[in-house]
């Protein structure tokens, strides 16, 4: 027969009061290093958006104007992003691709571009007002297929048709149009960037889609190995911000000059689409699916070119 040894009174009570000192380390602990955790974990601000939306133009006090919808239907959707809310919407042209603001106030510029019954391709144009009237359109040689942003009066609509791609400087608020710039084969979201004093023209381009920066003045461009998409610059930071998309997620990479290297990359949603500046100079994502999209404001801390490779400054 074996007989288990009962503890005694002291040894009992030395061994509860061990557990508890033990969970009390073991808390003071966690408390401790919960802030350097949270410190991994940024606190991007999410906004809803419509669904199946395309594309999105910056306005100030915080809205943004979403272009969205399917191939039957578009409409334009003002979020302000401070409330969440929708605070107008209204339909636009079935064939809109692209979406930009003359001003921090609007109006609107949209891209349209399509094939016709004709089966003939057309672009143009369309400039609507925030309250939902289309009041011009200006034809465009071949379809519109995207915007950039708008900076100091001119904007620059990518045309093409096939393979063929063109960027167009248009200025506002005339609707001029200027000569057309030729791009890569199937060059895709073009943005204009302000980096150090000149202007360029950033899109992902040929045929492996990597990023691709073109000075407006010179014509000089400068290559990235880095494949990515919808480029975009926020003003103050020498850098380049791309979507690079791989099988399970999407990150953004982010580019510095003059060679366009990869020097770091910030988590970002598996529904990224499209990166854009707003008019208070933060980054944000238009995350989007068929079924829901938002807007993805991303602190300034994740952008600090303190941590990036800027001393070459802008490419040359």
């Amino acid at each position: 027969m074996i007989f288990h040894q009962q503890s005694s009174g002291p040894s009992r009570r030395l061994a509860l009061c061990f557990r508890v000192a033990t969970r009390i380390a073991g808390l003071a602990l966690a408390l401790a290093t919960l802030p350097q955790c949270s410190a991994f974990k940024p606190a991007h601000k999410l906004v809803p958006g419509p669904s199946g939306a395309i594309a999105a133009a910056p306005l100030s006090r915080g809205r943004v104007a979403v272009l969205a919808g399917d191939e039957q239907q578009k409409g334009i959707f003002i979020v302000d992003t401070h409330s969440g809310q929708v605070m107008k919407s209204f339909g636009v042209t079935r064939e809109s691709t692209g979406i930009t603001a003359e001003g921090d106030d609007g109006p609107l510029l949209v891209s349209v571009g399509g094939i016709g019954r004709n089966g003939r391709p057309f672009g143009a144009v369309e400039r609507w007002t925030l309250a939902g009237t289309k009041v011009q359109v200006i034809p465009m040689p071949s379809e519109a297929l995207w915007m950039t942003r708008t900076l100091d009066g001119t904007t620059y609509v990518l045309i093409g048709q096939g393979d063929d791609r063109s960027a167009v400087a248009m200025d506002v608020p005339s609707m001029r149009l200027h000569a057309p710039i030729n791009l890569d084969a199937d060059a895709k979201h073009p943005e204009l960037c302000r980096l150090g004093s000149s202007d360029y023209l950033a899109f992902s381009g040929g045929t492996q889609g990597t990023i691709v920066v073109r000075e407006i003045e010179t014509g000089i461009i400068v290559r990235s190995s880095v494949v990515a998409d919808s480029p975009t610059c926020v003003d103050g930071k020498q850098a380049v911000f791309a979507i690079t998309k791989s099988f399970a997620a999407r990150t953004i990479a982010v580019l510095t000059l003059p060679g366009l290297l990869q020097a770091s990359v910030i988590p970002a949603s598996n529904d990224a689409s499209a990166l854009y500046q707003s008019t208070d100079h933060h980054l944000f994502a238009l995350n989007s699916t068929a079924r829901s999209s938002n807007v993805e404001i991303f602190p300034d801390d994740v952008l600090d070119v303190k941590a990036f490779a800027t001393a070459g400054g802008p490419p040359r």
